[in-house]
């Protein structure tokens, strides 16, 4: 019993210090040399992604509960911090230039015999994650998409380790990646998969479960239900954004007639204001009246109805 807890908490000091480790490698990720495609940083970059996913299955696998805990805590810190990065323009641009192969080293390039080619694998996607309660315990389904925006392969994680359930689960993953990146659409392997069951059903927020396939199926459709509704509000938005320029331009054009006629206005009164201020008050304009004489250049001055010279004598009255 003794040698059974020492096991134990061996266990759970050693996903505590993978899990810590992983999240210090993210930690020294240099995302602004990963954009300039300085190839250290890149290196770094795919070092952490290569542990995070070692790290990831060995807490599912073989950490028991504390191993379910430290993923669910692994997962918010990379939704928060490492997510956005990564979906960065720049840091999938640098990463989908470094060369990708398969995980069995095979080709993926070499078409089938009916002519299906399937997409090549980034060294990095992105994607969205599912969990689901199955009644062999909670079944974490992830969709990663490509570079643009397509489903493009599918990985489910049993919350226990081994088993028929997990090797099924693995298998119905690789299938279903395989035929996405074939360019296969959802909808039909949502419909393959859906009302599959078992001796072991579970209810969840949904309804009820049948099995782990149905599940994977119902997943699936979370995500396929999720991403049509991003793309309508991207094309609505996208609809929108002519009218709005063309109401914004035409509300500028009629802020700027205002202003300009109020700007025309103010100019206008400025200028109307000087000569206003040049008239004396007898209406005259002052500068007939403070001008210099055109015959000697003394001050000129009104008086008596007209503008006089006291030096020399000159009218303009005649």
């Amino acid at each position: 019993m003794t040698e059974q807890v020492t096991v134990v908490a061996s266990r759970d000091t050693e996903a505590k210090d993978r899990a810590a480790s992983v999240v210090m490698i993210w930690r020294e990720v240099d995302w602004d040399a990963v954009e300039l495609g300085q190839p250290e940083a890149v290196a770094k970059l795919l070092s952490a992604c290569e542990a995070h996913e070692t790290t990831r299955r060995f807490l599912d696998e073989e950490a028991g509960e504390i191993g379910r805990k430290l993923t669910a805590g692994l997962e918010r810190f990379y939704t928060s911090t490492v997510g956005p990065r990564l979906a960065s323009p720049a840091v999938l641009t640098q990463l989908h230039r470094q060369p990708a192969a398969s995980p069995d080293g095979a080709a993926d390039d070499v078409p089938t015999e009916d002519g299906l080619l399937p997409r090549a694998r980034p060294a990095v996607t992105v994607g969205h994650t599912v969990r689901m309660n199955t009644g062999c315990g909670h079944l974490y389904v992830t969709v990663n998409e490509g570079s643009d925006g397509r489903p493009f392969e599918l990985f489910n994680h049993m919350g226990k380790a081994g088993g028929c359930a997990a090797s099924q689960n693995e298998a119905i993953g690789r299938l279903i990646s395989y035929a996405l990146r074939c360019g296969a659409k959802l909808e039909p392997l949502i419909k393959q998969l859906k009302g599959i069951s078992c001796h072991r059903p579970a209810w969840g927020e949904d309804g009820k479960i049948s099995s782990c396939s149905d599940a994977i199926g119902k997943a699936l459709e979370q995500y396929y239900v999720a991403a049509e509704a991003r793309q309508a509000a991207l094309k609505a938005a996208t609809a929108a954004a002519p009218v709005a320029a063309e109401n914004g331009a035409a509300a500028n054009g009629e802020r700027w007639n205002t202003e300009g006629a109020a700007a025309a206005e103010t100019v206008e009164a400025e200028v109307a204001a000087p000569r206003a201020s040049k008239k004396n008050h007898h209406g005259m304009e002052a500068s007939r009246v403070q001008g210099a004489c055109v015959d000697c250049g003394s001050q000129l001055s009104f008086e008596e109805g007209c503008v006089k010279c006291h030096s020399c004598g000159f009218t303009e009255c005649g």
